[in-house]
C-alpha cells in the first residue's frame, strides 16, 4: 500500500473489510500492506465525527495489550443501511481510512481484528 499525501481533509470515506476478505497482510517497518479480495464495505463518514482511539493495558507478565475502536456517524441512507452496520458490528473487521495528514491508515490485522 503506498501513503499518499493530500492537504488536510477529515476522514469522510472509510473501507472495512471483513478478515476472511484479506488475502495477503504484511507489516514492513512503520508500513502495512493489505491485499483484499472483492467484499469490503466503503462506508460514508460524516465529516468530523471519525475519532480514532487507542487504549493501552500492562498485563502483569509486562505485556501492552493495545485495544483500538473507533467511533464514528455514518451518512447512509435507505432501508438497508441498519441491516449493513448491524452485519458489519458481528464481523471481525479491519479499517482502511485516510486520516486528517493524508495518510492512508490500516487498523487491525487478521491476527487482532476490530470488533
Amino acid at each position: 500500500m503506498k501513503t499518499i499525501k493530500r492537504p488536510y481533509t477529515p476522514v469522510c470515506d472509510l473501507e472495512l473489510v471483513p478478515v476472511e476478505c484479506i488475502s495477503d497482510f504484511a507489516v514492513i517497518l512503520p508500513r502495512a500492506f493489505i491485499a483484499v479480495r472483492d467484499g469490503s464495505y466503503r462506508i460514508p463518514v460524516i465529516p468530523g465525527s471519525f475519532t480514532p482511539g487507542v487504549e493501552s493495558e500492562q498485563a502483569d507478565s509486562g505485556t501492552i495489550y493495545y485495544n483500538v475502536g473507533h467511533t464514528f456517524e455514518v451518512a447512509l441512507t435507505g432501508p438497508d443501511s441498519q441491516e449493513l452496520l448491524s452485519a458489519l458490528s458481528l464481523q471481525d473487521l479491519v479499517a482502511i481510512y485516510t486520516n486528517e495528514a493524508g495518510e492512508r491508515i490500516v487498523s487491525g490485522s487478521p491476527q487482532t481484528p476490530l470488533k
